[in-house]
């Protein structure tokens, strides 16, 4: 299918597309019980997509499934807390289809899997090609979507679910005036363009030191956490302390294994109680 006439700005309809997922960002909303049923909140996590071409993202809502008590969303929305480590996005609901999506087509499962779907960070700076495919089913339950033709006049419309067609890989950020970070797990890795072994072994026991310490820091301003809530303490972590990506993802897998939290240092960490808490030593 050929690419749409998109504008500068973006466009809104994505069929056909590449762009970059620019960010991300997650939203609950309380809806009021009716026919004496109670009261229900669900969530959804809006992406912010620029095309190839444009100067500014268009956003873009997919709807993830309920959240019960217990569920909330934090406060910067960067992710879902909870006190346990169940599924929390509905395999049925847009968020889950565009997930599945974005597995089929080639990013890496295992961040997937390692993220438990708390936070959506790795979305982040990632470029894909992107479609709209009809959701027949939906059509028929809810009825067809109302909204404006081309020319402005009103409109129905078959209801489609934003889904991913081809995975293009991270986009290359350039920042005007930034600077290597010395703490980035692989900074310190390659000299002369090839890393040798012994940069290779530093570079990584520096990686496990950053993370050893971010680790304490969140454990000492939040009390006990559970191995669950990890991920989404590093992302807020990274964005208080503005960490760039890389840093981050490489931060976040680290203290969310059981090899790290096993070490022990400076910590405890209890994989056989519930919620396997992590707390200071």
């Amino acid at each position: 299918m050929a690419a749409l006439p998109f504008r500068k700005s973006g466009g809104g309809y994505l069929n056909g597309v590449s762009g970059t997922i620019v960010s991300t960002k997650l939203d609950s909303t309380d809806w009021p019980g009716k026919n004496g049923k109670d009261p229900y909140t669900t969530f959804s996590l809006g992406l912010g997509i620029r095309s190839d071409g444009a100067d500014e993202p268009v956003s873009q809502f997919l709807q993830g499934g309920f959240l019960h008590d217990g569920e909330t969303i934090s406060e910067d929305g960067s992710s879902i807390e909870a006190e346990h480590d169940k599924a929390l996005v509905d395999e049925t609901s847009e968020l889950g289809k565009f997930l599945q999506s974005v597995a089929d087509a080639g990013f890496d499962e295992q961040t997937l899997i390692d993220s438990n779907f708390r936070t959506f960070s790795f979305l982040d700076n990632q470029r894909f090609t992107f479609k709209r495919v009809v959701d027949e089913e939906a059509t028929r339950k809810f009825g067809k979507r109302k909204g404006k033709t081309k020319d402005g006049k009103p409109g129905e419309f078959m209801r489609d679910n934003l889904l991913v067609a081809e995975y293009l890989g991270e986009a290359e950020v350039v920042k005007k005036g930034a600077k290597a970070s010395k703490s980035a797990p692989r900074s310190a890795a390659a000299k002369g363009g090839k890393a040798n072994g012994a940069a290779k072994n530093a570079d990584a026991d520096a990686a496990i030191e950053q993370a050893e310490g971010v680790l304490l820091d969140i454990v000492k301003a939040s009390g006990p956490v559970g191995r669950a809530q990890l991920s989404s303490k590093v992302v807020r972590y990274a964005a208080d302390h503005r960490l760039d990506t890389e840093t981050r993802e490489a931060i976040r897998k680290l203290v969310g294994s059981e090899d790290f939290l096993s070490r022990q240092n400076g910590w405890t960490y209890d994989a056989k109680s519930k919620g396997q808490p992590v707390t200071l030593a």
